[in-house]
């Protein structure tokens, strides 16, 4: 039997993942600066964003893109067990029903203790990894371009 991957040991990959998407606003009140001048030419760290010069604004949780990252591990399982019963490891076989389900890990997150990846979320190119977070968003409801409620409104 040949087990065969969408890919191998140290092949560039390009992750997908649901999290918060979120965008920098600058302070308002400094103007992105941090800081005001006060008399005598003296600055003071601006009382809004404690001289962060801005802050995060997140939207909705949404399909986009992790990272780009190296292929350390791969694990391919060939199952074939149709669950009976209250555990769904017991079961019975059923001829033709043969799954391969593909696991990768990354030098990037840690091997062997790391984050695991599913085939379904790792692409070849951003290009078709951005088209699947599109396709993903969309089955979810999501519009796109994702955009942002401003504070207030």
């Amino acid at each position: 039997m040949n087990l065969i991957t969408k890919f191998g040991l140290n092949d560039k990959v390009v992750g997908i993942t649901r999290d918060c998407v979120s965008k920098w606003v600058s302070c308002p009140a400094c103007n992105g600066t941090g800081v005001f001048s006060g008399a005598n030419k003296k600055e003071y760290r601006c009382s809004e964003c404690y001289g962060q010069k801005g802050k995060p604004v997140y939207g909705p949780v949404a399909w986009i893109i992790s990272r780009t990252l190296t292929i350390g591990e791969v694990k391919a399982a060939i199952k074939n067990i149709t669950p009976n019963g209250m555990f769904c490891n017991i079961g019975h076989y059923e001829e033709g029903k043969d799954q391969m389900e593909t696991e990768y890990m990354a030098y990037e997150t840690g091997i062997g203790s790391g984050r695991i990846y599913h085939e379904r979320d790792l692409f070849s190119t951003v290009e078709e990894a951005q088209e699947e977070c599109n396709k993903r968003n969309q089955e979810e409801g999501l519009t796109l371009p994702i955009t942002f409620e401003k504070e207030g409104e």
